[in-house]
């Protein structure tokens, strides 16, 4: 993992994104850099080899058939990962009022003491 893409690991596996992501998402024949199935959304964090011919034929081949399977694919260039991780977010956050989604419940308010108020609210359901 690179550098931007640990960037924006940290703030998904931290909750702030509202949704589960799992990092080198498996979908079809491919791995996603980051994925969330709730969403049926995929991250893509791109550094400048992306920008070649051959590598952006193959990104384009790539999204199609992710597309075909159902998911969205936004891509992120190294750049925005590593200093505007808040824009990231946003889009997650319009992709997912867009499709109707409601953040997970712990990602409302992650406050410790909130959070095992809740684990303890779920054990006696």
């Amino acid at each position: 993992m690179n550098a931007a893409e640990a960037v924006v690991w940290r703030v998904l596996r931290a909750g702030r994104a509202g949704h589960k992501f799992r990092r080198h998402h498996p979908i079809g024949p491919y791995f996603a850099d980051f994925g969330c199935d709730a969403l049926r959304l995929v991250i893509e964090v791109e550094g400048g080899v992306h920008d070649l011919p051959h590598v952006a034929e193959r990104d384009e081949l790539r999204q199609a058939a992710l597309e075909n399977l159902g998911w969205t694919v936004f891509r992120f260039d190294s750049d925005t990962a590593l200093a505007r991780t808040t824009e990231i977010l946003a889009a997650i956050d319009r992709h997912a009022r867009e499709i109707g989604a409601a953040p997970r419940p712990e990602a409302v308010d992650p406050h410790p003491a909130l959070r095992a108020t809740f684990s303890q609210w779920e054990k006696e359901r």
